[in-house]
């Protein structure tokens, strides 16, 4: 480990490092201690202000760099990365406490991002729809559209920048990144990186401070649209500022990730991979698993194999080679582990076989923030910790009847509440000038086969939904359809392709005798987009190669 010394973050406007007198701090812990490692400024007004500035200013000048060269700035940045690669992970170690090898695979996944974003010349190339409609085509013509924020949370302090920042700005947009109060020190040290290549000034932005900065940008005319990784809750009120500000948006809430074995499952390769989701930084993911489904038949040998695996994971220091797991980001993250532990048992009906909250540690590590593998057994649907993320390393096990049992409220979840939860979100924006929704239904929502009913089930919801709101949005000329494709050739149904009995089953049923093309579905979609579906209301149009009428 380098040594690191007490270290001042700072906001980063205009490709130089900027103090506000008087600005409050926040104090910077390294988790796996407990001491105080830094501050970062809690930015206000004025430095919002200059951000946004500077970022359209630049945005004028950078749209007009050929895309060679602004690509050309991602592969500096790429070789910087790699130059630094050992700096920049245990940086991220310092502040966020990521086990050590855990950091260095995040940051060469970046370096990996970077070059998949110098492809950016190929993503941003228009298209020609021939034929959408008789004897019209349509040409798209990609171009950037201006300043974008980025809001991201404290567990990947550098895949998040990787995922918003390279496509962003080789596609000609500008940037203000806003990282965690918690795990600041990552940016600082990309962008000394970004002075070191050369980075045209104000090209990126950072700013540091609270959920305040977001709410600049929903009515700043100079911004384009706002993407956050975090919590559900910021995701729905950042949802609901970027509606009443009419701006884009891509916002990624949490999750509550369910691990469902059945009894023919290789249960070596199960607990491989229990480990990796459960404890894998901690369990402070969106991707993190929390709930163990398992079927009767194999419950039991279930609950000995992953207890007898999790006894066996080192919880320590996040630069000891040797520790499976590091600490979580704070003091109140450790405590409201221990809080849904007591929150969970009160509910009844539930044991804690394994209890973490009290793991034994060097003496170095006493005041960190530590809790160790915690595994709750047999918790009902009905008790919180089944429906609440918790962010921590905490798992619990459920016994279900068969898959169905698992998976029904999660594609309820997916494939109904979202719809509802968006045209929601958006009702305010589209109630003032009008517009068109256009849900995904599915063939599914008409037909029924075996094996899918929880999904034919929720898209047929969806597809009543859209039915409805389109005479409640109606008066406000707000018009409401659906698509609902057939079977289409897309990358995810490659397997169901490949599959000669279904395969044949479709080729018996669809008179064009093929599977539909992803263009075909864009162009129904941007039909009902377009002002020549202005009086379509409430249809759900199916593209199936006449799948329907033919049964």
């Amino acid at each position: 480990m380098s040594d690191f010394p007490y270290v001042k973050i700072k906001n980063f406007i205009n490709g130089q490092w900027r103090e506000e007198a008087g600005t409050p701090v926040k104090p910077l812990y390294n988790p796996s201690t407990g001491e105080q490692i830094g501050e970062v400024p809690m930015s206000g007004a004025d430095a919002c202000e200059a951000a946004i500035a500077t970022a359209w200013e630049a945005y004028q000048t950078w749209r007009e760099v050929p895309v060679a060269k602004r690509v050309a700035y991602i592969f500096k940045l790429r070789e910087a990365m790699i130059r630094n690669h050992e700096k920049l992970a245990q940086g991220i170690a310092w502040d966020q406490a990521k086990h050590i090898s855990e950091a260095r695979g995040e940051v060469q996944r970046v370096i990996e991002i970077l070059e998949s974003a110098c492809g950016t010349p190929s993503l941003i190339q228009g298209d020609i729809l021939d034929q959408i409609s008789s004897s019209i085509s349509v040409k798209v013509v990609r171009q950037s559209l201006g300043v974008f924020g980025g809001v991201a949370p404290f567990n990947f302090p550098a895949l998040v920048f990787g995922w918003f920042i390279p496509y962003a700005i080789a596609a000609g947009n500008t940037f203000i990144f806003k990282p965690s109060t918690q795990s600041p020190y990552f940016m600082q040290l990309i962008c000394e990186l970004f002075q070191e290549i050369g980075l045209p000034a104000g090209v990126v932005n950072v700013i540091h401070g609270d959920r305040s900065i977001p709410g600049t940008w929903y009515e700043d005319p100079r911004m384009a649209g706002v993407c956050l990784v975090g919590s559900t809750p910021t995701a729905k009120k950042m949802a609901e500022g970027c509606a009443r500000g009419a701006k884009r948006s891509m916002l990624l809430g949490g999750a509550k990730n369910m691990l469902l074995v059945m009894e023919d499952a290789n249960l070596d390769i199960f607990v491989n991979n229990f480990l990796n989701s459960c404890y894998g930084s901690a369990g402070q993911r969106c991707l993190a698993g929390s709930i163990v489904a398992a079927v009767p038949e194999i419950y039991d040998t279930v609950m000995e194999r992953i207890l007898e695996a999790s006894k066996t994971v080192k919880v320590g220091d996040a630069f000891d080679p040797d520790v499976y797991m590091g600490p979580l980001i704070s003091r109140a993250a450790a405590d409201n582990v221990a809080k849904y532990v007591d929150i969970a048992l009160a509910h009844g009906n539930c044991e804690l076989i394994l209890d973490g909250r009290n793991p034994v540690l060097p003496e170095k590590n006493k005041n960190g923030f530590f809790v160790g593998p915690t595994i709750i057994r047999d918790v009902t649907p009905c008790n919180p910790l089944f429906t609440t993320e918790v962010f921590g390393p905490l798992v619990a096990t459920i016994k279900v009847a068969d898959m169905d049992d698992a998976l029904w409220q999660k594609m309820l979840d997916t494939n109904l509440t979202s719809v509802f939860r968006v045209s929601r979100a958006a009702f305010p924006m589209l109630k003032e000038k009008g517009g068109k929704v256009i849900n995904l239904c599915s063939l599914m929502s008409e037909i029924a086969r075996p094996t899918v009913s929880p999904y034919a089930s929720t898209k047929g919801a969806v597809r009543q939904f859209t039915r409805a709101l389109a005479t409640e949005w109606a008066e406000h000329n707000i018009q409401v359809n659906g698509i609902a494709p057939g079977f289409i050739a897309t990358d995810m149904n490659i397997p169901l392709m490949e599959d000669k009995d279904l395969n044949d089953y479709i080729m018996r049923h669809t008179p064009a005798k093929r599977w539909g093309k992803p263009a075909e579905v864009a162009s129904v979609a941007a039909f009902l987009a377009a002002p020549a579906a202005d009086f379509v209301n409430g249809q759900v149009i199916f593209i199936d190669g006449g799948f329907i009428i033919s049964l």
